[in-house]
């Protein structure tokens, strides 16, 4: 049985019972989460590399910037102009993806006329149900993926109950998610109620 680089990961982040492996790791502080962000770099190099080997797969030729780069001057160097690789729009942060996402929330904002609520909603390090899944000698800071675990459920039930019609009657939302200085999560949600 085979697993991915992803899942293996997953598997190392979660907290496991004390007889059945050290908590060394959860216990690090800082070089906890250096080990995240180098997880994440890994994992982000790894999706890098499978687009870079699948260019052909990902019908890179309907892109014609370096042809086009030519055309312009027919006496161009082909080694001064580098090599490009297009990112999909399914991956998360390209050009693509962002433009995507931007058209789609243009296109929600014209047809509902435009928001009625701004919300912002941030995660706060003291909540009861992150204070109590510590481990002895654990501070919030040490925990960022504990702090966002709890802020996206809670945004979840917020989220369900703007649905269910607690601030209104509602036709629909957009939401952003982003990260403060101090690693906490916020996020702002615009609502669209109905007429």
């Amino acid at each position: 049985m085979y697993i991915s680089i992803a899942e293996f990961h997953h598997y190392r982040l979660f907290i496991c019972p004390l007889l059945a492996e050290s908590q060394h790791l959860f216990l690090s502080g800082k070089l906890f989460q250096e080990y995240v962000c180098e997880t994440w770099a890994i994992l982000e190099q790894n999706c890098l590399n499978f687009v870079k080997l699948n260019q052909k797969k990902l019908q890179v030729e309907l892109f014609q910037g370096l042809a086009d780069a030519v055309a312009a001057n027919a006496d161009a160097d082909w080694n001064q102009l580098g090599k490009q690789f297009i990112l999909p729009s399914s991956f998360t942060g390209s050009t693509c993806n962002m433009q995507q996402h931007l058209q789609d929330a243009l296109a929600i904002n014209r047809h509902y006329g435009g928001g009625d609520l701004f919300i912002t909603m941030t995660a706060n390090p003291d909540w009861p149900e992150i204070t109590s899944a510590l481990l002895h000698g654990q501070t919030p800071t040490d925990c960022p993926d504990l702090v966002v675990c709890m802020f996206y459920a809670k945004f979840q039930s917020l989220i369900k109950d703007i649905k269910k019609g607690v601030l209104g009657s509602w036709a629909a939302h957009l939401y952003t998610i982003e990260f403060q200085k101090r690693g906490l999560p916020h996020a702002h949600i615009i609502v669209f109620l109905q007429p």
